[in-house]
């Protein structure tokens, strides 16, 4: 079946999802949307998103597996190949003023590489394959620096990266520039990643669930130390989980996606407290609580993801919501609506 999407005249500009009208954007992705042409057909994983991050300000981009979150940190990198596409507007708001759309650079271009890792810098899930085993910390570190500090010396070089490497709590930064990623603990690898992308005084840092391969405690000590360096380094974040806990812990603002779209956004407090859209409700009513009764049994969103595959035009979360209304949610797609201010949602519920 052919799909079916909405024109930008029904997307909201993506000022509006931004925390108040004076704001000082460093990146605005209008109507982002990543395809994947396949045998079976196309795979839309991220359909017409729409957002804003500030300068110093923390975006938690929330949903479960497969929902278009990473895909999304993705395409604003560029780093979508083959058989992979992005269309939209990825807005960038360089230091001097000036604007760039980041979709229209060649991927691989001079440009496009000298913003990615230098402006735009991208910490990946597992450290282990994100780090070459052929390369020392010190080798990653002067390959980035090399490139985005022109003129940059290998003894600054060096001097720089202890430098970050202190930074992001590393105890013995000589030693560990020398050592390789099989030589480190995970704790101490993800750290490394953090400081590799740091060095270059990155504007933005899109962290894609950089605790997810981690034990609980280095997890804790990982959120605590990108909380820390975001407010000390006044850094714009882009924070992507599955994990309600971590956005509740790190975030601004949270942009809730399902099936690739977002369904709802606005900031961190009031979304948690008083959410609106069933999916986010079904979301908070699965965390478990100290104020249940021993042994009583976590709520569950009943049926799976569908796969975002040639898909009709309707709400992607009609199949498994139980406000689901046949005749509607099921022949269009929901417009994202501001119900409270700053706060949108995308459902029919509030039309």
């Amino acid at each position: 079946m052919q799909q079916t999407h909405t024109n930008n005249d029904n997307q909201p500009d993506a000022n509006t999802t931004g925390a108040s009208e004076e704001h000082n954007p460093v990146i605005e992705v209008q109507n982002l949307s990543t395809c994947f042409d396949i045998d079976e057909g196309e795979l839309r994983a991220v359909d017409e998103v729409s957002f804003t991050i500030n300068r110093g300000e923390v975006l938690g981009v929330l949903g479960e597996s497969g929902c278009g979150k990473s895909v999304t940190g993705h395409s604003i990198m560029r780093l979508i190949q083959k058989p992979g596409r992005s269309d939209g507007r990825i807005l960038w708001h360089h230091q001097d003023g000036s604007v760039e759309d980041l979709l229209k650079l060649k991927a691989s271009g001079k440009r496009m590489r000298s913003i990615r890792g230098g402006e735009i810098s991208m910490v990946f899930q597992e450290p282990m394959t994100s780090l070459s085993p052929m390369h020392t910390v010190r080798k990653h570190m002067h390959e980035a620096l090399m490139l985005h500090v022109p003129g940059i010396t290998k003894k600054e070089a060096d001097e720089r990266a202890i430098e970050t490497l202190k930074l992001v709590g590393i105890p013995d930064p000589p030693a560990t520039m020398e050592k390789y990623a099989h030589q480190l603990s995970g704790g101490l690898r993800q750290r490394s990643m953090i400081a590799i992308a740091l060095c270059t005084s990155p504007s933005l840092l899109i962290a894609d669930e950089p605790t997810t391969a981690l034990d609980v405690t280095v997890q804790a000590q990982i959120l605590q130390l990108l909380k820390g360096l975001q407010s000390r380094l006044g850094l714009s974040v882009m924070y992507i989980t599955h994990s309600l806990p971590v956005i509740a812990e790190m975030s601004d603002r949270v942009a809730v996606m399902y099936l690739g779209r977002i369904v709802e956004t606005g900031e961190m407090s009031e979304v948690f407290e008083n959410p609106y859209h069933p999916y986010t409700q079904g979301l908070m009513r699965a965390i478990p609580r100290l104020d249940r009764e021993s042994g009583t049994r976590l709520e569950t969103i009943k049926g799976t993801v569908p796969t975002p595959l040639d898909m009709a035009p309707m709400c992607g979360f009609c199949s498994r919501c139980p406000e689901f209304m046949a005749g509607t949610c099921d022949t269009t797609i929901p417009q994202l609506r501001e119900v409270e201010k700053d706060h949108f949602v995308r459902c029919f519920l509030y039309e």
